[in-house]
């Protein structure tokens, strides 16, 4: 095997049949990926070399070569392409289309993706599994990180042959991730498209409450919990959905196969007819109680339409410019950097075009605020959440973003009145919530911001951001024992949250500098990328001289050392 000294498993530069191997793009449990030059097609491809220890089970070899195979005769806008399947030195490689796009999982913040955004990718995703279930292929680890959104706000399901042939150590054996495996999966048990139907319930879950139903820390916990726990109700962590919508989703996700959908067709209908719900109470409709020749009726008719093509289309603007935003977020290099302000200027000129079309649509101004506030444009941004706020004023959405750029650029008063106006149409939305208590903190109330995160954890008690905030407040008071005890509730229910991690790291690491560093790694793995609050906290000063302090600085691109 062709290999680089640093890594004698590195395929940069060598050649797989027709594939001319340009750089890695990506690595894993399932493998190596690669962008490669295929020259019989006269294009760049994609390249999944599975790992080495496939090669050496004869069963499992055979077993992803025919499931490969198989995928290789789908064809479906939402599945992405296999071209060709072959060894390389008796290991096993896939050639695919090489996809211009970001995983779903980059997408999702912690309040989760706007719900008919969320319901939009899910209905794609449905489709395409429609159309492979009928063909007798099972995914089998349907998940946020194999589904990709293009450029042209297309999604596509990747991976498809590879899941089925691997028995992960992670999952016992079987096939599959544990965070997304059907209860069928986590029991070793048969499976078919009813178990892509579960995974898929998970990400449609995640997408919109930012977290995944079950927060197990280990694979052994996960298995049990898809089998015998019950996950928070979407009403508790995302109030104001459309109840059809939850309906859903706990369909999706009901324990026993013959309880959920049967077949993703009928799953991608109920998704399509909850997205013209939302829809519908979005936009402002004409009801004319008129026969259908009436030609005031025909003209209603006409703009409902014209309005439901309007909403469809910028939704699907939304979801390209997600994409191409998300894609160099976390760009290091000068190259990157340029990139990724190619990027916003391209997803700028994608919500333009939209708005000649229909400019007073308060979503492509919040869009672009948005993609603004990226690019640090805060002046900008404010002035197009203004707009929104003007277009629509009762939306508590816009309102939230609105005030809290308006706390950030320190006009407090201005956020404080947009904060409590969106509070007031959505008395559950947490991010408002956190803003006005932090307002209230840099005013010196600390009551008033105590009142409003307790008002967090009593409304969305599922939610850990409430809980972290008030413990930061409680720190700050010296009440660190009972600081303590809301960030371990924190992590209780979502072990994955950063900002927890990184609190219980400020108050571990005095005492106990080893811990305090478990802590700090777990939360760097898990997103957390604010370089300064490492080297500036007084409570990291145990770890400056530790090397794996020291490394764990590098993730964030800069050698410069710690804070003497």
């Amino acid at each position: 095997m062709a290999g680089t000294r640093n890594d004698p498993e590195d395929l940069t530069g060598a050649t797989l049949g027709k594939c001319e191997i340009i750089s890695r793009i990506g690595q894993g449990g399932m493998g190596h990926v690669y962008k490669a030059k295929h020259t019989g097609l006269d294009k760049q491809v994609a390249v999944k070399v599975l790992p080495r220890e496939l090669s050496r089970n004869d069963v499992l070899r055979e077993r992803f070569m025919n499931e490969a195979r198989m995928a290789g005769q789908l064809e479906h806008p939402n599945i992405t392409p296999v071209y060709a399947v072959d060894t390389f030195e008796g290991q096993p490689y896939i050639v695919m289309q090489l996809v211009d796009g970001v995983p779903v999982s980059r997408l999702v913040s912690r309040q989760g993706v706007d719900p008919l955004l969320a319901v939009k990718i899910t209905a794609q995703v449905a489709r395409g599994l429609a159309y492979a279930h009928k063909r007798g292929v099972v995914h089998r680890d349907i998940k946020p990180d194999n589904l990709l959104i293009l450029n042209n706000g297309r999604v596509k399901i990747s991976d498809f042959g590879v899941a089925a042939a691997m028995g992960s150590d992670a999952a016992g054996g079987h096939s599959g991730s544990p965070p997304y495996m059907s209860p069928e999966q986590c029991r070793g048990e048969p499976v078919d498209g009813r178990s892509d139907i579960y995974s898929l319930g998970v990400t449609l879950y995640l997408l919109l409450t930012g977290r995944r139903p079950f927060l197990g820390e280990t694979a052994q916990a996960l298995i049990l919990m898809h089998q015998q726990d019950d996950y928070p109700p979407l009403s508790e962590l995302r109030p104001g959905l459309p109840r059809e919508l939850e309906r859903i989703v706990n369909r999706m996700l009901a324990k026993g196969a013959d309880a959920r959908y049967q077949d993703a067709d009928e799953l991608a209908e109920d998704l399509e007819a909850s997205a013209e719900l939302i829809r519908s109470q979005r936009r402002r409709t004409v009801t004319v109680q008129r026969s259908e020749g009436s030609g005031i009726y025909k003209l209603a008719r006409q703009a409902a339409e014209q309005a439901s093509e309007e909403l469809d289309r910028n939704e699907t603007i939304e979801l390209a410019v997600l994409s191409m935003t998300t894609q160099l977020e976390n760009s290091v290099t000068d190259a990157q950097q340029a990139m990724k302000k190619a990027r916003f200027e391209d997803a700028l000129k994608q919500i333009e075009t939209a708005m000649r079309i229909k400019g007073d649509d308060a979503r492509l101004h919040m869009l672009r605020g948005h993609i603004y506030r990226k690019m640090r444009k805060m002046k900008e941004a404010l002035a197009d959440y203004e707009v929104a706020v003007r277009l629509n004023p009762d939306d508590p959405r816009a309102r939230s973003f609105l005030g809290s750029l308006q706390r950030m650029t320190g006009d407090l008063s201005g956020a404080r009145e947009n904060l409590i106006y969106a509070l007031k149409l959505n008395a559950h939305n947490v991010e408002a919530r956190i803003s006005l208590g932090k307002i209230y903190e840099k005013g010196r109330a600390w009551k008033a911001a105590e009142r409003e995160y307790e008002k967090c954890i009593e409304l969305v008690p599922a939610d850990e951001r409430g809980y972290v905030a008030l413990s930061v407040l409680l720190i700050n008071r010296k009440e660190e024992d009972k600081a303590r005890k809301l960030l371990l509730r924190a992590l209780e229910i979502n072990p994955a949250f950063p900002e927890t991690l990184y609190w219980l790291a400020v108050l571990t690491a005095p005492d106990n500098p080893s811990e305090g560093l478990k802590y700090l790694e777990r939360a760097v793995k898990n997103g957390f990328r604010d370089r300064k609050r490492l080297t500036d906290n007084a409570n990291f000063k145990t770890l400056e001289t530790v090397a794996s302090f020291q490394n764990l600085l590098k993730v964030f691109g800069h050698n410069k050392p710690a804070r003497k």
